[in-house]
């Protein structure tokens, strides 16, 4: 790649959008492009019947960028459309590639919020913005590596639509998981080897299979604390338990738990905040946000648990929400929540089925994520190798990586 360096005010000209009013939004004709319609295409379009100056109208293909709250490079996809403010619309001069010039600044972006003023919705003001260099080759030059980005690119953003794919569908999955084990499906074959029928569950009310909490009040000078934000509510586990002066007790300190019992929010916002302690938690104190359920004999704790993480339980429990400001449940509510109880043995069969299901699923989303990231960090690598010249040289290795990565999500592993 030449030498020759310039800065973003000398190749392209930059047209802030209007600053449209609310008073000026419609439910009809062509759409107003914000902030948000950039971060999100499922966002809806404020829109007007009016017209208004053509620097301002935007149409499919234009290279837009976000310069205020949230900083990046956009082709617009959409329709012909208005320009909103804090928004720029990027023309490039002649003899510069406009992807050429999309591809650097999605490049330096992360640059760019270090020169970026404000705290809470921060923006960069124009000066700072035009001064930014950028490495300038002769236009076929900037052709050529644009041509290699959106090869490489085209593979990654295959890849990158595959692990979503997992990612968004993995709560699907998993309530599918949970209805046929709830269901009697996923024992089928288990009650039909050990001669059993769907007759011998039982519906059971939880007031009959749970026994009453108890309290507990902190001693020494420090104790171990669970409140609502120690759960992690994807994996519904606890990440860790506060550490907390007895001095400074919250007055809602006061659940005891113990090995093997389960927590089960009880508040609207966090249903799903739900745990079960194992034996490095048993010497805790829950809030009193949390039911502590206690299993008797014959019924398995982490079937309970299982239950309790189920989405159906949770829609079934949300319609006995009470109160404005925090709604929650009842506590006899709660208990009189009915259950299917299969037989012990296979309540324990279930369990060992689920752990073994869920976990694949979860190690399945786990692998997803990190491939998601894997992918974003590759695009860092190669716009870095672009602008320095060398993305020819790395080509080959750059094609085949990408390549295996979008491999490893093929639709064998999605089934």
């Amino acid at each position: 790649m030449t030498d020759k360096i310039s800065t973003l005010g000398s190749v392209a000209k930059y047209i802030n959008g209007r600053a449209f009013k609310p008073n000026e939004w419609e439910k009809i004709g062509k759409p107003i492009i914000r902030i948000q319609n950039l971060t999100n295409s499922s966002e809806i379009c404020n829109r007007t019947t009016k017209n208004y100056d053509e620097k301002f109208s935007v149409t499919r293909g234009d290279l837009l960028f976000s310069w205020s709250a949230t900083l990046g490079a956009y082709i617009w996809q959409g329709e012909d459309a208005w320009l909103n403010q804090h928004i720029f619309k990027v023309v490039p001069n002649n003899g510069v590639e406009k992807s050429y010039l999309y591809y650097y600044l999605t490049f330096i972006t992360n640059h760019l919020y270090e020169k970026a003023h404000g705290s809470g919705m921060v923006h960069i003001t124009l000066k700072p913005f035009k001064e930014t260099e950028i490495p300038l080759p002769p236009l076929n030059e900037q052709q050529r590596i644009v041509s290699l980005l959106d090869e490489l690119f085209a593979k990654l953003d295959e890849a990158k639509a595959l692990a979503q794919a997992v990612v968004d569908g993995s709560e699907l999955r998993r309530a599918a998981i949970l209805h046929k084990a709830f269901a009697g499906e996923l024992t089928k074959l288990w009650r039909d080897e050990h001669g059993f029928t769907l007759d011998t569950w039982q519906k059971k009310f939880l007031s009959e299979l749970l026994l009453p909490m108890q309290t507990k009040r902190p001693t020494g000078e420090t104790f171990r604390y669970i409140d609502i934000d120690s759960i992690d509510n994807e994996r519904q586990t606890v990440r860790a338990p506060k550490i907390i002066k007895t001095i400074e007790a919250p007055s809602r300190a006061s659940r005891a738990v113990e090995s093997r019992n389960i927590l089960f929010s009880m508040v609207r916002p966090y249903l799903k905040n739900i745990a079960f302690i194992d034996d490095d938690l048993k010497d805790c104190i829950a809030s009193t946000g949390f039911f502590v359920c206690r299993c008797k004999e014959g019924l398995s704790p982490k079937f309970l648990y299982q239950f309790l993480c189920y989405d159906g339980t949770i829609n079934y429990l949300m319609q006995f929400m009470r109160g404005d400001n925090s709604p929650s449940i009842r506590k006899d509510e709660f208990l009189g929540t009915s259950i299917n109880l299969p037989p012990l043995d296979e309540q324990k069969e279930i369990v060992r089925l689920l752990d073994d299901l869920l976990g694949r699923e979860q190690r399945t989303k786990d692998l997803a994520t990190k491939t998601l990231e894997r992918i974003e960090l590759m695009k860092k690598s190669i716009l870095a190798r672009a602008f320095r010249g060398e993305l020819l040289t790395t080509k080959k290795a750059d094609v085949s990586h990408s390549q295996a990565i979008t491999a490893g999500f093929d639709e064998n592993n999605l089934n």
